[in-house]
C-alpha cells in the first residue's frame, strides 16, 4: 500500500511539474527595448512568440531547454528551471561583403526567382495562424483575434475565418467599433514579395516576380521594349533601391543581411518597401524581413457622420519570418505597427500549425472587406477559445478587450487637425484627391488599327477605361459603347464593348453602300454621361428631319472628355492595289411636296363565310370609305 501511495505521489509530482508556467521578457541588450516575434521554441507541439511588450509564458518541465530565436541576433538556449525574468538578446556581428552593386542587383535577382519558383510550385498550400489586433484611436479602443486558414507560400492569401471573437463586445456595439468599417486584415498579405495580391498591387517590393517586371520598368522610367527580362531587373534595382550586403555568423549558420534604401525617395511617389533581408548564405533561402513601408496612405471607409473618405498618411513597420518545413518559404509569423497622430494599430500573426490545438469543427468562413462580419459569420467558441491560448495578452491589450468608446468623434478630431496643419495647395490637393475616389471618374482611350481607310474595310479598334483618380483600370463600367459617325454627323452603327478589367476590343465593317468621307469614331460608358453634358442650339423646323423629338434632342447634345477621333475614308479601289485616295460625298438632295390627290371612294364587301357562292343566298356587309381611310356613313 505503501509503494502505490509513493509511486501515486512521485506521479503527480512528474505531472505538476510538467505544467509548470514560466514567464520571461525578451529586451534588446544594447538598448533595453523589448523584443516582440521572438520565438520561443521547447517542441514543435510547444512553441509560441513574445508580445509586443516582449514577453512570454511557455509550460515546460524544469530540465527542458528553451531555444530564444530571432533574426539577425545570437540565438540563446536556456534550462527552463533557470529562465531568469529578463532576457537580453545582442545584434549579430557582421562584416560587410567586398561585392560590387551589380553582383547585388544579380543576388537579388536570384532570390527572387528562387522565391518565385517556390511560389509557383507550392501557391495552394495552406496553414492555419493565430491572428491578433488592436486599434486605439485617442480614447478609442478595440481589439479583435481570430483563428485563420489561410495559403501560405510567400505571403497570405485567400483567408478564411475558423473562429474570432471581438473584445467584450456585444453584437449591438459593434457598430462603435473602429474596425466596423476597416479592412485592416489586407495588411496581413504584406511581403517581400506580393504575387496575386491585388490589394498591394502598386507596392514597390525588393522582391520582384517575373510577371509585374513590365509594370517595376515603367516605374523606373527608362524602359526598352527589346530588353531582356533580366536585364529589366537590374535596371529596377539600381534605379530604385541602394544596396548593400553584410555577412552574420550564428553557430555555424552563415547568414546575408541585405540592407535596402530608396535610391532617391524625392522621386518615388507610390508605396515602397525599404529595410533589411535575411537570407541563407548558401542556399539563398529568404529567412526574415524586417523593414517599413513609405509614402502609405491609409482611407478611412465613409460611415454616415463623414461627408466623404478620409485619407491619411501612415507610417507601417513590419517584420516577418519564413519556415522551410515543408521545403517551401512559408509564412512563420509577422508582425505589424501602422501610426498617425493619434492613431495606431498593432498586428501580430502566428503559424499553429505543429502546436496542438483543440479542433473547430467550422471549415472557415472566407474573409471579406469588413472583417467584423467575417468573425461574426465565422463564430465564438468559448470552449475552444478558453483550450487555445496561443500567444500572452499585452497589459495594454488585456485592457482594450474590456470594450471601446467614440470611434466617429475621435476619427473626425484627427483627420480635421491633420487637414488643418497642411498648407493650402496640399489642403485644396487632398479635397481634390478624396473627391477623385468617393466620385471616380473614366477616361476611354482607343487604339485603331490604321489611320485611314477605304470603303469595303474593317476597322479593329482596342479601348482601354481608366480611374482618373489613380490611373489604373476602372472596373466602374462593364460596357463601353463605341459609336461610328459619317461626316453629316448622323450614326451609322454602334457597339456595345464588353469590358473585362479596364480591357475591350472590336470592329466596324465599312460597306460599298456608304458614302465616303471624314467620319468619326466616339467611345465612351455610361458613367461619364453623368459629367460635362451641353446641348446645341437648333431651330425647331430641323427637328422634322428625325422621326421624333428624342432623337433630335440626342444628335445636337454633346458631351465633354469623352473619346472621339476623325479620321478619313476613302472610296474603294477599282482595282485591286489601286489605292487612291478620292471621296465621293453624298450629293445634296431637295425634297419637294407633291401635290395632294383628289380623294376617291372604295367600296368594300365583306360576304357571310368569307366567300360568295354562286346559286346560294348570303348576307353580305359592306364599308365605304374614302382612299385616305376615312369611313363613310
Amino acid at each position: 500500500m505503501r509503494r502505490i501511495c509513493l509511486l501515486l505521489l512521485l506521479i503527480v509530482a512528474r505531472a505538476v511539474t510538467a505544467q509548470t508556467t514560466y514567464t520571461a521578457c525578451v529586451v534588446e541588450e544594447e538598448t533595453g527595448e523589448p523584443l516582440p516575434l521572438v520565438g520561443i521554441y521547447v517542441s514543435q507541439e510547444n512553441t509560441t512568440l513574445t508580445n509586443f511588450d516582449g514577453e512570454f509564458s511557455i509550460t515546460a518541465e524544469e530540465e527542458d531547454t528553451i531555444r530564444i530565436t530571432c533574426i539577425g541576433r545570437k540565438t540563446i538556449y536556456i534550462k527552463a528551471g533557470q529562465l531568469p525574468s529578463v532576457i537580453n538578446m545582442r545584434l549579430l556581428e557582421g562584416t560587410l561583403a567586398e561585392v560590387t552593386v551589380q553582383a547585388f542587383d544579380g543576388t537579388m535577382l536570384q532570390i527572387s526567382r528562387q522565391m518565385e519558383k517556390a511560389f509557383n510550385r507550392k501557391n495552394r498550400k495552406q496553414a492555419q495562424y493565430f491572428y491578433r489586433q488592436t486599434t486605439v484611436i485617442n480614447r478609442q479602443q478595440d481589439i479583435v483575434e481570430a483563428f485563420i486558414n489561410a495559403r501560405s507560400a510567400v505571403n497570405l492569401r485567400d483567408m478564411r475565418f475558423v473562429s474570432g471573437r471581438h473584445g467584450k463586445l456585444t453584437r449591438e456595439k459593434w457598430g462603435e467599433s473602429p474596425f466596423w468599417n476597416m479592412n485592416l486584415h489586407h495588411v496581413l498579405e504584406l511581403a517581400p514579395m506580393t504575387p496575386d495580391v491585388p490589394f498591394w498591387e502598386l507596392l514597390i517590393t525588393p522582391l520582384l516576380p517575373r510577371d509585374i517586371q513590365n509594370k517595376a520598368w515603367i516605374i523606373s522610367n527608362k524602359a526598352s521594349a527589346n530588353q531582356k527580362k533580366g536585364k529589366l531587373g537590374i535596371a529596377y534595382y539600381s534605379k530604385m533601391y541602394n544596396i548593400n550586403l553584410t555577412k552574420l555568423d550564428d553557430d555555424g549558420q552563415q547568414l546575408y543581411r541585405i540592407d535596402l534604401e530608396p535610391r532617391d525617395s524625392s522621386v518615388i511617389k507610390l508605396p515602397m518597401m525599404t529595410g533589411s533581408l535575411y537570407v541563407e548564405r548558401k542556399t539563398l533561402r529568404v529567412l526574415a524581413f524586417d523593414g517599413k513601408v513609405d509614402n502609405l496612405k491609409l482611407v478611412f471607409s465613409r460611415r454616415s457622420k463623414l461627408k466623404s473618405d478620409i485619407t491619411v498618411p501612415v507610417v507601417l513597420n513590419f517584420h516577418i519570418d519564413y519556415r522551410y518545413d515543408h521545403d517551401y518559404p512559408e509564412v512563420a509569423d509577422l508582425g505589424m505597427q501602422i501610426t498617425f497622430d493619434q492613431f495606431q494599430t498593432r498586428t501580430m500573426l502566428f503559424n499553429v500549425e505543429g502546436l496542438q490545438l483543440a479542433k473547430h469543427k467550422k471549415e472557415g468562413t472566407r474573409a471579406r472587406e469588413n472583417m467584423l462580419s467575417s468573425i461574426n459569420e465565422a463564430g465564438y467558441d468559448s470552449v475552444f477559445w478558453a483550450q487555445n491560448e496561443v500567444i500572452k495578452r499585452t497589459a495594454e491589450e488585456a485592457r482594450i478587450a474590456e470594450g471601446t468608446i467614440e470611434y466617429e468623434q475621435a476619427l473626425l478630431d484627427s483627420a480635421k487637425a491633420a487637414r488643418a496643419a497642411l498648407p493650402p495647395l496640399e489642403r485644396l490637393t487632398e479635397r481634390l484627391g478624396r473627391f477623385g475616389r468617393f466620385v471616380p471618374q473614366e477616361k476611354v482611350y482607343v487604339h485603331m488599327d490604321n489611320t485611314g481607310y477605304f470603303l469595303g474595310d474593317t476597322i479593329w479598334f482596342a479601348a482601354y477605361s481608366r480611374r482618373t483618380d489613380n490611373d489604373r483600370p476602372s472596373r466602374i463600367s462593364r460596357v463601353l459603347y463605341v459609336e461610328l459617325l459619317n461626316h453629316d454627323g448622323y450614326l451609322v452603327e454602334r457597339k456595345l464593348v464588353e469590358m473585362q478589367d479596364g480591357h475591350g476590343s472590336g470592329f466596324f465593317a465599312l460597306p460599298d453602300t456608304l458614302y465616303s468621307g471624314y467620319f468619326e469614331l466616339r467611345a465612351y460608358t455610361r458613367w461619364q454621361l453623368n459629367w460635362g453634358q451641353k446641348e446645341h442650339y437648333h431651330a425647331w423646323e430641323t427637328e422634322r428631319w428625325f422621326y421624333n423629338r428624342a432623337m433630335a434632342k440626342d444628335f445636337f447634345r454633346d458631351y465633354e472628355k469623352l473619346y472621339s477621333r476623325v479620321f478619313p475614308v476613302y472610296d474603294k479601289p477599282k482595282a485591286a492595289g489601286d489605292f487612291y485616295h478620292d471621296m465621293t460625298l453624298r450629293p445634296l438632295q431637295r425634297y419637294f411636296k407633291s401635290e395632294p390627290k383628289p380623294v376617291e371612294l372604295l367600296l368594300s364587301l365583306f360576304p357571310e363565310g368569307g366567300n360568295l357562292v354562286a346559286g346560294l343566298p348570303c348576307r353580305i356587309a359592306f364599308e365605304a370609305a374614302t382612299s385616305e381611310g376615312e369611313v363613310r356613313d
